[in-house]
């Protein structure tokens, strides 16, 4: 994976454990925020995008070969 997907998965993996957080009421004051931008990015994502920063390469598939002999 390259710099850029990795950075990604990253920013995602953040966005993710902060949108999925559970409010504590009385507890936690209102003031819980995540990036927007990662927001609209995972949004416009194709959903094979999102699972495989999220999963991972898909390793079920073989090697593609080329023939060259």
């Amino acid at each position: 994976m390259n710099r850029r997907k990795q950075k990604l998965a990253a920013e995602i993996g953040v966005f993710l454990r902060q949108y999925a957080r559970k409010a504590h009421p009385g507890i936690d004051p209102n003031d819980r925020q995540y990036s927007r931008q990662i927001e609209d990015i995972v949004k416009r994502m194709r959903p094979e995008e999102f699972d495989e920063l999220l999963n991972g390469p898909d390793d079920d598939d073989p090697p593609t070969q080329t023939s060259g002999s």
